[in-house]
């Protein structure tokens, strides 16, 4: 997957909520929750972390709190990193990528559409479907 290279210090949006981090998390990762109520780093390659929560506002050690924006947000990621109109899915680590680049066995997760070469509109929607 050609994973989309967001600049943590550039990540600006509306944030809608705090939760406590299980992990080190940085602006832009997409985050899911965990059984206990924290956030941790989502990734397609696991059907437990798959499930996307929000994406990060901020940087935030273990234990700390995360402020992350849901579905519905728009995201201004600082730079011309996307293509317009183009639907992003989740990828490893908390990245994301466009759909086109789907793997064989990824667990797929929408996560927004570009409307802008800077800005994404958070449409976080998990499919709960493997890629054949």
């Amino acid at each position: 997957m050609a994973d989309i290279t967001v600049t943590a210090s550039l990540v600006t949006a509306p944030a809608t909520s705090v939760l406590v981090a299980v992990e080190a998390i940085t602006a832009g990762q997409a985050l899911y929750k965990t059984t206990g109520g924290q956030l941790g780093v989502a990734t397609n390659a696991d059907s437990a972390k798959d499930d996307v929560h929000g994406l990060a506002a901020c940087n935030s050690a273990a234990g700390q709190p995360v402020v992350y924006m849901e579905s519905g947000k728009t995201v201004n990621f600082g730079a011309a990193i996307l293509a317009v109109s183009e639907t992003y899915v989740l990828s490893v680590d908390g990245k994301f990528a466009p759909i086109g680049d789907i793997a064989s066995s990824d667990w797929v997760t929408r996560i927004g559409y570009a409307t802008t070469t800077s800005t994404m509109l958070l449409d976080i929607k998990a499919q709960s479907l493997q890629a054949p």
